[in-house]
């Protein structure tokens, strides 16, 4: 069951994907896809909307990088660079990781 997951994972990132850069602190650059997106509001008072955070959750195919991503390492989307805030695994099986990226100054 696990094999087919990981087919699925593979397709969903190559088909749907972001190209990016991923480079571990203290580590050599990888080109990886990765599945992009906003962070998810949070309501707030009156009904008014507030962003959880300015920066991104990024998915990654835990696959393309050598080691766990973590807290410090850089993710590279065209001209923009973002640090990871902190990293968990997506799933239950340990196949992507969830970034949480903010850009970097």
């Amino acid at each position: 069951m696990r094999a087919l997951a990981q087919l699925a994972v593979d397709a969903v990132h190559s088909t749907l994907g972001t190209s990016a850069t991923f480079t571990p602190s203290g580590g050599s650059a990888v080109d990886v896809k990765v599945i992009d997106r906003q962070p998810d509001p949070v309501l707030g008072a009156l009904n008014s909307t507030q962003h959880r955070q300015s920066g991104r959750l990024l998915e990654i195919r835990r696959a393309a990088v050598a080691a766990d991503p973590a807290e410090g390492d850089t993710v590279l989307i065209g001209t923009v660079s973002y640090r990871v805030r902190s990293a968990k695994p997506a799933d239950p099986d340990g196949l992507t990781f969830e970034l949480d990226c903010v850009p970097e100054r």
